[in-house]
């Protein structure tokens, strides 16, 4: 009688101890499951945009990127502190011992505020590329420049563009691509369904395709000229382009 008490814990015990592994397994595996989650949503916080890297996929009217006419400049109050302004923009140094930072403001042609932000490091570069057109870059390190348009004349702000190359006569020439997809891209600054054109030649393979154009220029109004790296082996090309022409 013992001996079989013996063997009913015996078989009691192993029972309990299959069950603890098994629970030790399922903990292991939702704890496995929540570190995937967990991991999963770090990556897709710090991985870009899936836009092209060298353009924005969208252009924004001033409207979606304005601030309520009645709230009040950051640039206020400050302007000891301007280091550039025209009669739409400001730009302040708000840079603190060796923290560098800067305000900047835009104002429509009624001197409403439509945008305005902070940005850390580098300094807003903003100007006018015409008597309508306010460029507002920011450079991101490492040749990376970010270009914003703003048409003071219809309150309208274009998308963004990475390293243009050229901006005339309402026109915008930048490279697009990298390595061997890469394309020169002439197109309107604020709406690519006015023109658009895409121009493929044996550019050099690079993961900075703006490396590869060295010149750009308008000839007149419906003629670039530019020269660019061609082939592996880096062949300096210069070719004028007939914009009037697919």
């Amino acid at each position: 009688m013992e001996n079989h008490q013996i063997a009913l814990d015996s078989i009691k015990l192993s029972k309990e101890i299959k069950m603890v592994e098994k629970s030790k397994k399922k903990i292991k595996c939702l704890s496995y499951i929540v570190f995937i989650i967990v991991l999963t949503v770090v990556l897709n916080s710090c991985k870009p945009k899936p836009t092209n890297y060298y353009q924005a996929d969208t252009a924004k009217e001033s409207t979606s990127n304005s601030i309520e006419s009645n709230q009040k400049s950051i640039c206020e109050g400050n302007k000891e502190k301007v280091i550039s302004e025209g009669k739409n923009f400001e730009v302040l140094d708000i840079s603190k011992g060796t923290e560098r930072k800067y305000r900047f403001c835009i104002y429509d042609s009624n001197s409403k505020i439509v945008d305005q932000d902070e940005v850390e490091r580098m300094e807003p570069l903003i100007s006018y590329v015409d008597g309508t057109t306010l460029e507002i870059r920011f450079n991101g390190g490492t040749n990376a420049t970010c270009c914003q348009y703003y048409d003071t004349s219809n309150n309208t702000f274009s998308q963004q563009f990475w390293n243009p190359a050229l901006t005339q006569n309402r026109l915008i020439v930048y490279m697009n691509g990298s390595d061997k997809d890469i394309k020169l891209v002439v197109q309107n600054i604020f709406d690519s369904n006015l023109f658009y054109r895409e121009y493929v030649r044996d550019f050099t393979p690079v993961s900075m395709p703006e490396t590869d154009l060295e010149n750009v220029k308008f000839i007149d109004k419906d003629h670039i000229e530019i020269t660019y790296l061609e082939g592996v082996s880096s062949v300096k090309q210069t070719e004028i382009i007939d914009l009037g022409k697919k």
